[in-house]
Formats: C-alpha cells, structure tokens, sequence
C-alpha cells in the first residue's frame, strides 16, 4: 500500500495488515504509525485488532509457536463428505494440497487418489483434448481455443509445466509440487532434450566470473539493481528493463520501459519499497540514472545507503547479474517462440524457485 510507504514491519494483503516488532514497545511504536497514516487517509481503522496473541491469516494461526493450520479449515477437511465423483475428488485434493507443508510425504500419501484422475483423464474427451492443447501449446486468445476448452484458459500456464523453458532441474521441481507418475524425472529430461529453444538457450553455459560478497543476515536488507537494454528487436514499451535482486532471498522485481530515466528508476523503487519496504542498502553500477541526484535524493529521504560497483567490472553486482542471465534466457525463448515479453516474463516470474534458484517478482 502506497500509503504505507516507508514504515518498517507492515505486511499487507488486499486489506489485511500485519504490523510487527522484536519487542513490544518497538511493536506499539510501528503500530502507532501505521494508524497514523491510515487515519490520515481517511480509512476506518475501528475493526483493528490489538495484542493478539493468535492471529488467523490466509488459512494459518501465527503464535510464538510458529505456523500452524487454521483449525477451523482442518476441521472443515476432517468432516467434508468423502469424494464421490471427480469434481469432488478435485475439491478435496484441493483442500489438502493448501496444507501439504504440513503432511509428511503428502504426494505419495495421495497419489492413489490422483491416479483416479489420471485414469479418468484417459477416458474422458474433454480431457482428452486438453491434454492433446497443452502438448501443442495454447494460443494468445482465448477465442482460438476450443469451447470446450475455454473454462481452462485463464489457467493455462499452471496446467504447463514446460512453459517459460526452465530446464531439467526447475521443471522437475514444478511438476513434483503438482503431479507424479512414474518415472517422471525421465520423461521430463527427454523432454527438455526435445526441446529446441531449450537446446538454442542452454542453461548449462559457463557463466560469467563474479565477485562473491558477503551474504547479508537477514531478507531485504541488501538489494542490487541494474538496466537491461537497449532491445533492439522489442516492441516499442520494452526496449528497456530495470532488474532489482535481493541479496539474501534472491526475490526479484523487473519493470519494462520505452527509455529508463531517473525518474523512471526512482519511480519503480518507490513502487517496489511501498510494497516491500524500503531496505537497508542498495547496490548500483554507475550508468548515469542511478548516479543522479533525482535517484540521490530519493534514497536520502528513504534513509536507504548508496553503494556502487566497480566502474571496469560491473560483474562485481553479480547478485543481479546473474539475473539478468535468467532474464536474457527467458527474452531470448520469447523470441524465438514469437511471444510478447511481457507475457513471457509474467509466465517466468510465475514459476515457483528453489533454494538454489530465483523466486519471481514482477512490475510494471
């Protein structure tokens, strides 16, 4: 929320806030704050709710013993009726697929009844053929699908695995929180084989030498941010993208623009710190939109420090930089498969990460 923009410790989501603190007074302070500028902007704050010691968010209990599941959602599984037919089979897998952190090996345990659906699949037309439209990719439009294909379009890049070309490793990895059969790691690797943008982009190319730097302790307390471009072969809103990494978490933020000013820079950070806070140090290069006293001024009011990396070995940046290579991969498959970039890096900022690749944000 914009309005927030600047106070520490606040996690919003639609119009749910959290506000939090390493000790009560510091919690109170935050608090405080926040209210502030809640009532300043004229919203009603009568139905906050102070000094929980349990609070409910998003179907989880958050307590000084962690995260746990609502009961009340847990009890609602316990005692929904049992599954008669596949659309309540889909509704119950559903339910407890929310909570499968919880569940000990959860896709083992429901893989009995996630083979009733495969079996169905077999023998139903309709499934059939959206099987037979996910092999062969789904269009830009919604109009060029089959009718009755098209209650599934809006979710077509969760029903393809494959989408983004994100090699052996991560689409394993996307598969294995959804689905499994077996050996399935075998046909995902003949697959990607197959594959000729994926063979075009190999992701297993040496990458360029970096300069590693001292891990930060905490998520957003270190970020680095760099300028992609100009594309000479993109559309006229993208011939720029302004990149931000987290040191720590690897999240990262891109924004595409026709040309990348000061402000334009200042403008993303200012929408990316309303969202997630303003960090504790930024990294830079020392392209003159980021050594700008527009962008100088605007970390000064955000009590945010300034550093930059080597003018002759930006590869010094090499959180962001190695981004950035992702970023190209993922550019380069948009081309080559005639897609539009935006809705390529939508898809790639959609893909879930591991702990040893990139989780996805995305701005524009």
């Amino acid at each position: 929320m914009t309005i927030l923009h600047g106070l520490p410790d606040v996690q919003a989501y639609l119009d749910d806030l959290i506000v939090y603190g390493d000790t009560e007074d510091t919690h109170d302070t935050r608090l405080n704050s926040v209210l502030h500028r809640l009532n300043e902007a004229g919203l009603n704050t009568q139905k906050c709710k102070l000094k929980l010691q349990t609070l409910k968010f998003l179907g989880h209990t958050i307590s000084k013993e962690g995260l746990h599941p609502d009961p009340d959602n847990l009890a609602a599984i316990i005692h929904a009726p049992a599954p008669h037919n596949l659309a309540s089979l889909h509704l119950f897998l559903d339910l407890t697929s929310w909570y499968s952190k919880f569940l000990p090996d959860y896709a083992t345990v429901v893989e009995p009844l996630r083979e009733i659906l495969r079996t169905s699949t077999d023998s139903c037309p309709q499934l059939t053929q959206l099987r037979a439209q996910i092999e062969k990719a789904w269009p830009k439009n919604k109009r060029s699908v089959k009718q009755e294909l098209e209650p599934y379009f809006h979710i077509c890049h969760e029903l393809s695995a494959h989408e983004g070309h994100q090699g052996i490793v991560r689409t394993k990895q996307r598969l294995r929180d959804l689905y499994w059969w077996p050996k399935m790691g075998r046909r995902v690797e003949i697959l990607i084989a197959s594959c000729v943008t994926c063979q075009l982009n190999d992701k297993t190319a040496k990458p360029v030498p970096l300069i590693p730097v001292e891990l930060p302790s905490s998520a957003w307390e270190k970020i680095a941010i760099d300028i992609m471009g100009p594309f000479e072969a993109a559309s006229w809103d993208c011939h720029y993208a302004i990149t931000l990494v987290d040191y720590f978490s690897k999240w990262p933020e891109v924004a595409f623009a026709p040309q990348v000013t000061a402000d334009a820079v200042t403008n993303f950070l200012d929408t990316v710190f309303s969202r997630e806070g303003n960090p504790h140090c930024l990294v830079s290069d020392n392209g003159p939109q980021l050594t700008s006293n527009a962008l100088a001024d605007f970390l000064k009011e955000c009590d945010i420090q300034h550093t930059y990396s080597s003018v002759y070995y930006p590869q010094a940046n090499g959180t962001v930089e190695r981004f950035n290579l992702v970023l190209k991969q993922c550019i380069q498959s948009a081309i080559q498969e005639k897609k539009p970039w935006k809705s390529a890096v939508t898809v790639f900022a959609q893909l879930p990460g591991d702990t040893t690749c990139y989780n996805r944000g995305y701005a524009l």
